[in-house]
């Protein structure tokens, strides 16, 4: 699989950030990455969870994007967070971001909102 991230300039963004909760309104995780897939032209998210739980959600498993991600499928292996691990799982997605740009560019491109 062959795939281009994308970058939001503002954390959270329109989906980087944003708490993810499955059919059964459970909190799974947080946004961590989005993936343009090629050639299929796909998008894919990579949610971060409890620990270093990482999983990948095609754009057909997602119900619903406004203040938070609805997915259409339980995901009942995964365990719940509560609010406050949300918090800590931006934190720690916040910092990832800003490391890679600083890696990448030399200077971080976007602040915390």
């Amino acid at each position: 699989m062959e795939a281009c991230e994308v970058v939001e300039l503002k954390f959270p963004g329109e989906l980087i950030g944003k708490e993810v909760i499955d059919s059964n309104a459970r909190r799974i995780g947080v946004v961590k990455r989005i993936l343009v897939v090629i050639p299929q032209m796909s998008i894919r998210m990579i949610v971060q969870g409890k620990g270093e739980q990482e999983l990948p959600i095609s754009e057909e498993d997602i119900a619903k994007v406004s203040g938070l991600i609805q997915l259409n499928k339980s995901y009942e292996k995964l365990e719940e967070i509560d609010v406050g691990e949300v918090s800590k799982l931006r934190v720690k997605i916040f910092r990832e971001i800003q490391e890679k740009l600083k890696r990448t560019y030399g200077r971080v491109g976007f602040k915390d909102q």
